[in-house]
């Protein structure tokens, strides 16, 4: 290990709130699936499968020495945000996860409170609203988009708390964008699926849009840490290269 990734770990604290959240998401998810399975409810293994493996790569992302190097490496940044917008959002999706969170969570906060919020007109309106193809694929390029301007992205490179923020913006609206194409259980789809293919097709076209446009001389002028994070990258390989030859 190089001395400065050495610098870079002995530096690092593991985030707390964030590693007992997936842990106590993680506890629910599992006491109410074995519940249903003991009431011969069909929820599978694979479902409990795909789920414990959305969290697992939730924890890589964000709870992991991996996070350490996110303003430290293009590479790792973009691997950060690859696994919090296209893997962790379907395989949580794919978990099925409303009846196991209703029957992990304590029968009383169930029924009074989740309930209740299941039950509120306006508050299924805005689920029905939410889910709709159109806005999820359109809060997911708001965010993708809006995360990039250079403003935004310097801010949250500065600021662990915008980090945080654009981190959990990137996981809810990606979780929008799956919700059509996964259609986890017991949602009630709003196009038909033969459309799906050409939504994910459209979903490609803000990110290769962005890219595009990321990778031209002047974004990189206009963004300071994007450009200091390529040519470290560049640097890092031209020594790799050389060393091999």
């Amino acid at each position: 290990m190089s001395p400065e990734a050495q610098s870079i770990l002995n530096e690092w604290s593991p985030p707390l709130y964030a590693d007992l959240g997936i842990l106590l998401t993680v506890v629910v998810y599992v006491c109410g699936w074995a519940r249903l399975r003991r009431a011969s409810t069909v929820i599978s293994a694979g479902r409990l499968t795909a789920f414990l493996a959305g969290m697992f790569f939730l924890w890589v992302s964000i709870g992991s020495p991996l996070a350490a190097f996110d303003d430290a490496s293009l590479s790792v940044h973009m691997v950060q945000h690859i696994l919090l917008m296209l893997v962790v959002p379907p395989l949580i999706l794919a978990g099925a996860p409303a009846l196991p969170f209703l029957h992990g969570l304590p029968q009383w906060f169930a029924r009074s409170i989740v309930g209740s919020v299941l039950r509120w007109r306006p508050g299924q309106s805005a689920g029905k609203f939410l889910t709709h193809p159109v806005v999820c694929w359109t809060l997911a390029a708001v965010a993708l988009i809006g995360w990039h301007v250079p403003a935004a992205f310097e801010l949250a490179l500065r600021s662990d708390a915008w980090h945080d923020v654009e981190h959990v913006s990137f996981l809810f609206t990606s979780v929008l964008f799956w919700w059509p194409v996964v259609q986890p259980f017991p949602s009630e789809a709003h196009w038909p699926r033969w459309s799906i293919p050409l939504y994910l097709s459209w979903g490609c076209f803000p990110g290769a849009s962005w890219a595009h446009i990321s990778l031209s001389a002047n974004a990189l002028c206009m963004v300071p840490t994007m450009r200091r994070l390529v040519f470290s990258a560049l640097r890092r390989f031209r020594i790799r290269f050389l060393q091999a030859h």
